[in-house]
């Protein structure tokens, strides 16, 4: 697939919409644990910074590609099964924009600064654009398909070093369910005895973000 002119653009707004989204939540870090609720059990939480974030980015979409469908968290109910379905009813749109507008609620209503604006941009059903960005770090990480991955607009790679699984640095989700948890913890539990080390974030996007310029080896999510 040939770049276009269109998709650089594309590109250019989910930075900013992204950046604009991030200064949203960064100003409102831990001051919101009152307005929490849960989507499906307690530690699937939505705020009302996570619902304002989400119109930021709808916005800017809005004026700057109004033709543009866009398909973000707060628009879909908890679990897997809904959030395959959502993507179905989308099926035949052209440019579809996916926002999850605060990956890491959990953290960002304790007060944790380990939350991030995650922007995918489809064409035609082929990601061709992502963004990952990080309020708190000012650090933003960007894709456009066939041109790799910067960092603050510097390219940046993998991780080169390990060669090994046990000199891996292996971060891990354990989900929202017991179903899901349970199993993760076995596995969690075979890791600590062959990597390097383990590490828990609690937010997704944030990790793959790392993995892209080698601060972390692996990112496995179940």
């Amino acid at each position: 697939m040939a770049t276009t002119t269109l998709q650089w653009e594309v590109l250019a707004t989910a930075k900013e919409a992204a950046r604009l989204a991030g200064k949203h939540m960064r100003a409102h870090l831990g001051s919101v644990s009152a307005t929490a609720a849960s989507k499906s059990n307690k530690d699937d939480l939505v705020t009302v910074v996570d619902k304002q974030c989400q119109e930021i980015i709808a916005a800017q979409i809005a004026a700057k590609h109004p033709t543009h469908r866009m398909l973000g968290e707060e628009d879909v109910d908890a679990g897997s099964d809904a959030s395959k379905a959502a993507i179905r009813s989308m099926d035949g749109t052209q440019w579809l924009w996916v926002v999850d507008p605060i990956d890491g609620t959990t953290n960002f209503v304790h007060g944790r600064p380990a939350s991030v604006v995650s922007i995918a941009v489809a064409l035609d059903g082929v990601v061709v654009v992502g963004v990952i960005y990080d309020p708190y770090r000012d650090e933003l990480f960007s894709a456009l398909r066939g041109h790799g991955t910067h960092l603050n607009d510097v390219a940046v790679h993998v991780s080169k070093k390990e060669l090994t699984f046990s000199q891996a640095l292996v971060g891990f989700g354990i989900g929202t369910k017991p179903s899901v948890r349970l199993p993760m913890l076995d596995v969690i539990a075979l890791f600590s005895s062959t990597c390097r080390g383990l590490r828990l974030q609690g937010a997704a996007a944030l990790e793959l973000a790392w993995v892209s310029c080698g601060r972390q080896t692996v990112k496995i999510e179940t």
